[in-house]
């Protein structure tokens, strides 16, 4: 009669547990240096971008200022006057108005109570 032979069977795996471990690591850790990498990159780019329109910006900026300083000088304004056909000259002495200090804060006071707007007046 046969003897009962049991089967042997080996328990355990194959790989090591810890070695399974440390290479899961080891993938999950690349992966994220790889999408760390993916996304500097990206931000690279886009400050790039970004400096080139800022550069394009303050360049324009500055030609803006230089064209406003030039219209704003005595020529400029004279240009414009011919340009728009306008008769201008200076005020005559009757068309002044000088208002002192005292007079000022006397109309603004007087202006707030009463609760009205104020409109310059010519005194003569």
């Amino acid at each position: 009669m046969p003897k009962n032979r049991k089967k042997s069977k080996k328990e355990g795996y194959i790989v090591p547990l810890p070695f399974t471990a440390v290479m899961v690591g080891a993938a999950i850790l690349s992966l994220a240096y790889l999408r760390i990498d993916g996304k500097c990159d990206e931000l690279g780019a886009n400050l790039k971008t970004l400096e080139t329109q800022t550069r394009e910006l303050r360049r324009k900026c500055l030609y803006e200022e230089s064209c406003w300083a030039r219209m704003k000088s005595p020529r400029g304004l004279d240009e414009a006057l011919r340009r728009w056909n306008l008769q201008m000259d200076w005020p005559r002495s009757d068309q002044i108005v000088r208002l002192s200090r005292a007079d000022v804060k006397d109309a603004l006071e007087e202006g707030l109570r009463e609760n009205r707007p104020q409109y310059a007046q010519m005194r003569r």
